[in-house]
């Protein structure tokens, strides 16, 4: 009995040590997101000091601080938001699209404003599992209602794209084809990164996310 009691005590130290290393790892990460971030807009705040007497030196120092204002604003930007402003991109044009030919503009425009009304609680899902603390997630596993609340979207969006697709189809013009074309490939796109993002989540590391999921 007392040896099972040890065993079982130090089976259950490993787990909990092994379970705070990727909290510790998770939380370092951010830290090193944190820092990157602040080291990049000390970059550009040195950038912007320079003087300004040479014109061509000015200009080149200013391209330069851009890029690196550019590249802050995507290490910052999570993936929630991400997907939202991809989904406006595709929408603003499916919407030109629509108006180039009559025969399918308006079931391109049905898909647009579909993909339109469902986008924010789609990214409020997603914003909802990003924001999810690490310890919590540790010990209970990640969001996994909103993850497949998320699922049940993805196959909204593939029945867009399927639709899209006959549209292209139906499409008189190749003009009009190929602009189908491209907004169907950064649609499919945006759904690879959602459901890699549903994987990635589903797969972290828990100790009681097994049994949270038989209760759901």
């Amino acid at each position: 009995m007392n040896k099972n009691f040890y065993v079982a005590t130090i089976i259950l130290s490993a787990v909990f040590f092994v379970g705070y290393a990727n909290v510790f790892a998770e939380e370092n990460g951010e830290r090193s997101s944190e820092q990157q971030r602040n080291n990049a807009s000390g970059v550009v705040g040195e950038l912007q000091e320079v003087d300004d007497e040479d014109i061509d030196t000015d200009e080149e120092v200013t391209a330069t601080a851009q890029e690196e204002e550019n590249a802050v604003s995507e290490v910052s930007e999570k993936i929630s938001e991400q997907h939202r402003n991809n989904i406006f991109k595709v929408v603003k044009e499916l919407q030109k699209v629509a108006e180039k030919d009559d025969d399918i503009g308006e079931e391109v425009k049905a898909v647009a404003q579909e993909e339109e009304d469902s986008v924010a609680g789609v990214s409020e899902k997603m914003a909802k599992v990003e924001n999810r603390g690490g310890f919590k997630t540790f010990l209970f596993g990640s969001d996994y209602k909103n993850l497949g609340a998320l699922r049940s979207e993805l196959a909204t969006t593939q029945n867009h794209i399927d639709r899209l697709t006959k549209s292209m189809e139906r499409a008189t013009s190749t003009e009009t084809k190929a602009e189908l074309q491209t907004q169907i490939n950064e649609l499919s796109g945006i759904q690879t990164k959602a459901e890699t993002f549903i994987k990635d989540q589903e797969g972290k590391f828990s100790l009681f996310g097994w049994l949270i999921k038989m209760f759901q």
